[in-house]
Parts: structure tokens; sequence; C-alpha cells
């Protein structure tokens, strides 16, 4: 499948997660997922060759996730990413 347009946050399923790890979905960087032990949604970096996923996810001090509302720590983990 071609690269997605940015689309609704995408629910983190055992069969999204196959399917992007395989490639056979590509997600754009930034594109919203909300994995089902979170609280707030997360933001999908890449997949490395290895098939490992990245995703950026922000915690507060009680362990909660919850988002920065800014960009750095995304742009850093962008800029980190190395398939």
């Amino acid at each position: 499948m071609k690269l997605t347009k940015y689309r609704k946050t995408i629910p983190w399923t055992a069969n999204v997660a196959k399917v992007v790890e395989n490639g056979a979905l590509q997600l754009q960087a930034g594109q919203w997922v909300q994995l089902p032990w979170l609280n707030t949604p997360s933001r999908f970096v890449g997949v490395r060759k290895s098939g490992s996923v990245w995703m950026v996810h922000t915690y507060n001090k009680h362990g909660k996730a919850v988002m920065d509302g800014g960009n750095t720590r995304f742009s850093a983990m962008c800029q980190s990413f190395k398939r």
C-alpha cells in the first residue's frame, strides 16, 4: 500500500502493527495512533529495517501519558530516526 495521508487517530491493534511492520501499510511520520494501554494518543515516527516501530509518547510525573503541547521531542526523534 502507498504512503497514507494523515488520518484520524488510528487505533493500534495487533493487525495494524503487523501490516505496518511488514510494510503493507506505510504511515507518515506524525500520524497519531492510539495504543490500547495509554490514555492519550502517540505519534508514529517510523519502522526500522529490523521491523521495530518507533513512536513518541510523553508521560507526566505520575506515569500517565500526556502530550507536551509541542513538537520538540517529536522533531528530535524524527531527526535521530534511522531505518
